[in-house]
């Protein structure tokens, strides 16, 4: 799982230089709140683009707000995968079809 493509495309780069050729899905999680979020990307030991960090944080007394332009991230993220080659993603929906349903129709 990771919340910013370029540290993903090196790993794949760095796989096919040492002939590592198993299928690496990218693992995507919809961001709709920024505290759950922090609280998820440190137990997974990952980073949070400062850009999109700041841009929810803006609306933290909006939660509707906070979703869409956390849902509206992470469109702009699968849409420069599926560009960038990678047709199959991985989507850690924590049982909320409903995003996953808006991003998969915006892709």
């Amino acid at each position: 799982m990771f919340f910013d493509n370029k540290y993903f495309y090196p790993l794949i780069d760095r796989m096919k230089k040492k002939n590592i050729s198993i299928p690496v899905l990218p693992g995507i999680l919809p961001l709709t709140d920024v505290l759950k979020v922090k609280q998820f990307a440190s137990v997974c030991r990952t980073t949070i683009p400062k850009k999109i960090e700041e841009d929810m944080e803006r609306f933290r007394q909006n939660p509707q707000d906070m979703e869409k332009v956390g849902i509206d991230f992470t469109i702009k993220q699968c849409q420069d995968l599926i560009k960038n080659g990678f047709e199959q993603l991985h989507f850690f929906t924590l049982n909320n079809y409903r995003l996953i349903k808006i991003v998969l129709d915006a892709i």
